[in-house]
Parts: C-alpha cells; sequence; structure tokens
C-alpha cells in the first residue's frame, strides 16, 4: 500500500464544535427577536441544519449564500423579521466557535 500524501476533512464538526456554536447563535438570535423560551439550542440547530440540507439539494450556491439563505428560511418560519446583518453575523460568528477540547 502506498504511504498517504494527503489527508482532508472538514474542521467544522470534526475538530469545531458546529453544533454547539450554531445552537448558542440561533438561540441568542430568537432571543433578541423577542422569543422568551424559543427551546433548547440543539432544536433550533436541527430544524435550521434541515433547511440548508434542502438548499444543498438545488442549484449549487455558495456556501456564503446557503447560509444567509437558509438562516432567512429559519427566521421567517419563526416569525421573526429578516436582516441581512443576522447572516454577516452569522458567519462573523462562525470564526469564534471553539475547538472540540481534544483538538488542542
Amino acid at each position: 500500500m502506498p504511504p498517504v500524501k494527503v489527508a482532508t476533512f472538514d474542521c467544522y464538526g470534526a475538530l469545531v464544535d458546529w453544533e454547539g456554536g450554531a445552537a448558542a447563535f440561533l438561540y441568542d438570535l430568537a432571543r433578541r427577536n423577542g422569543g422568551f423560551d424559543p427551546g433548547p439550542g440543539s432544536e433550533l440547530r436541527a430544524r435550521w441544519e434541515e433547511i440548508q440540507f434542502e438548499a444543498i439539494q438545488e442549484e449549487y450556491l455558495s456556501y456564503r449564500d446557503v447560509l444567509s439563505n437558509s438562516l432567512r428560511t429559519w427566521v421567517g418560519e419563526r416569525g421573526y423579521r429578516w436582516n441581512t446583518r443576522d447572516g454577516d453575523a452569522l458567519e462573523r460568528a462562525m470564526q469564534s466557535w471553539q475547538p472540540f477540547p481534544d483538538t488542542v
């Protein structure tokens, strides 16, 4: 067997706590939009991920657009008013999501 020259994987979810970061972001967004008790962040994230999965089954979009469009749909489903700054905030928030303890 030849030696491995390259290995690659998706760092979000493997090295970085994607689920925790997304759940916290969505929970905070719901609270800022008047959701006194928006439900568990994990459930908010699960629905948002369903929307993302549906979006990636359609015509190609950049991941930035998938994130923004899926967040817009999620916000609309919850009856909140869409603000493009929320899409930008999600992208910025991802930069601060923490690695899993065993990654460092």
